[in-house]
């Protein structure tokens, strides 16, 4: 009889402890240590993000820096293109001064 009572009294015990283990694993994070966690969770997470934006802030100034250099390219063939038109013209008013078509880039006329 009292090892019936003994071993009872066991499984009443470790029923109580599982429940209690249970409900203890399932409380709300409320102690220092856990809101210390969630903290630094947040922080991960914004720093992440942060890293993300940064990542897509160098591809957008890659992409400026490389439109920049198609303008300055686009520039320097329009003087270049500008100066052969001028040594153009002036050959053609050597050769044939009345034939000769205006400059459009003077103003007037």
């Amino acid at each position: 009889m009292k090892m019936k009572t003994l071993l009872t009294g066991l499984a009443m015990l470790a029923l109580l402890g599982a429940f209690l283990g249970s409900a203890l694993a399932q409380r709300p994070a409320s102690g220092p240590e856990d809101e210390r966690m969630v903290r630094m969770m947040k922080m991960m997470k914004m720093m992440e993000q942060m890293q993300d934006q940064m990542k897509q802030m160098h591809g957008q100034m890659a992409q400026m820096k490389q439109m920049h250099e198609q303008m300055t390219q686009m520039k320097q063939m329009h003087e270049q293109m500008s100066g052969m038109m001028q040594q153009h013209r002036a050959e053609m008013q050597k050769v044939c001064p009345g034939a000769a078509a205006p400059d459009p880039t003077q103003k007037g006329g």
